[in-house]
């Protein structure tokens, strides 16, 4: 929206970029943002007070202060006050969509939308008793306003998350279809409904379905940075790059501060096989994610493409030494034994759980293929690299830059796979 358009952020996240020794002006110029929200809130009990004030960052004039009292029955309404105001003070014109959004309301209730928030910061633990606390959570969030599509869109997506971390098998991920279906069935036009179903569509093997899915959902909530995030790697999975490019251009935008965003938009690079380009994404900012699984196992894959092996066998040291149920740790440590060629280690790291998990997701099996043909094992590749295609797995350009698919170009089903993969990228309209 224009609202979103004219960059406001809070102060507390800005003084936290690249530390606090940065005065607000200089914070701002690099992050091209022309004004800052600053304030608090204060709770006692059930009572709440609520201070903000609109600067100008570049120069740090105040532009408009207001405090607010009321009870925790009454933040959706200071909440929507708040964003009002500030949309006065900018002279910035509501079309009447981003008005009825302004107003809308999550949940009705507030003690029960805590419960889903609370849910949702245990999802990113990625832990079996994260999740098990996020269930309980939205269960007790249910017990209060009933069976809400919000919380039913929630309880979808930790299942989901539990059979994608390996804590869960098929049957979970019948119950997480079963309640995003229900929840869409309930509000057709639900953002978080449509994002819950989408992520199923990663685990189901069906990439164009979950981008039509996050496509509502990012239109549906264009605030919803991490749906925009999402739906730009599922368009790389298909191998459509300037759609994703584009949607990576915006998270960076509507969210400067989080440096995810800033390395996840080096993905794309990666899945168009422009692995210098992507190192030097990552390399800008893999410092601060501090041992990452995730992030460590894509800078050395980046490194490997390269023929960095000795660099990329020395970054994965810095994976811990048991995964537990991060599949990235578990990729990290087979990429590290099939670049030392140490094929004893290599099949013992590949157990059934991390076979199971791995062979689930299409860009997992993708990356297992990579690890069997550098070991010189082509049948076993060519099924693995199959399988992901099969689970609409289509980055071409990839495919045919890879090095380490190379030896097995020569070989009479790569043509038939690659057309597998052109079909799939066929499927989803540019």
């Amino acid at each position: 929206s224009r609202v979103r358009a004219l960059r406001v952020i809070s102060r507390t996240s800005a003084m936290h970029f690249k530390g606090t020794t940065k005065q607000l002006p200089e914070i701002a110029r690099e992050l091209n943002v022309r004004y800052v929200l600053e304030g608090s809130v204060r709770r006692a009990g059930n009572s709440l007070r609520i201070t903000a004030q609109l600067i100008e960052a570049g120069t740090d004039a105040h532009l408009w202060a207001e405090k607010y009292a009321g009870t925790l029955d009454d933040v959706f309404d200071m909440q929507e006050k708040v964003s009002r105001a500030i949309a006065d003070a900018l002279k910035v014109h509501l079309t009447p969509k981003e008005d009825r959004r302004l107003a809308a309301r999550p949940l009705s209730n507030a003690a029960a939308y805590e419960c889903y928030l609370r849910a949702f910061q245990d999802l990113m633990e990625f832990t079996p008793e994260a999740l098990a606390r996020a269930e309980r959570h939205l269960m007790q969030a249910i017990g209060m306003v009933g069976e809400h599509p919000t919380l039913l869109a929630g309880l979808s997506t930790v299942h989901g998350q539990a059979v994608n971390c390996g804590f869960a098998g098929d049957d979970v991920l019948g119950d997480a279809r079963r309640l995003a279906d229900k929840a869409l069935g309930l509000d057709p036009d639900l953002p978080e409904a449509h994002a819950s179903r989408a992520f199923l569509c990663m685990l189901e093997g069906n990439f164009p379905l979950g981008i039509h899915h996050y496509r509502r959902a990012v239109a549906g909530n264009p605030a919803d940075v991490g749906s925009r995030a999402w739906l730009a790697l599922y368009y790389m999975a298909v191998g459509k790059k300037e759609a994703s490019l584009e949607l990576m251009e915006d998270c960076v935008r509507l969210d400067p501060i989080n440096p995810i965003w800033r390395w996840w938009s080096g993905v794309p690079a990666v899945f168009s096989g422009e692995f210098e380009a992507a190192l030097a994404a990552s390399s800008q900012v893999v410092e601060a994610f501090k041992g990452l699984p995730m992030v460590v196992f894509f800078h050395a894959a980046l490194l490997a493409y390269l023929d960095r092996r000795a660099d990329a066998i020395e970054f994965l040291d810095q994976l811990p030494a048991e995964g537990g149920s991060d599949g990235f740790v578990g990729l990290g440590h087979l990429l590290q034994a099939a670049l030392r060629g140490d094929v004893p280690a290599f099949d013992a790291l590949l157990t059934p759980a991390l076979r199971k998990t791995t062979y689930r997701d299409a860009g997992h099996s993708y990356f297992v293929a990579d690890f069997l043909a550098i070991l010189g094992r082509r049948d076993e590749a060519l099924e693995w690299w199959e399988h992901s295609v099969d689970g609409t797995w289509a980055p071409i350009a990839m495919f045919e830059r890879d090095p380490f698919l190379a030896p097995l170009r020569d070989d009479p089903r790569w043509e038939r796979i690659m057309e597998k993969a052109r079909r799939v990228q066929a499927s989803v309209p540019d």
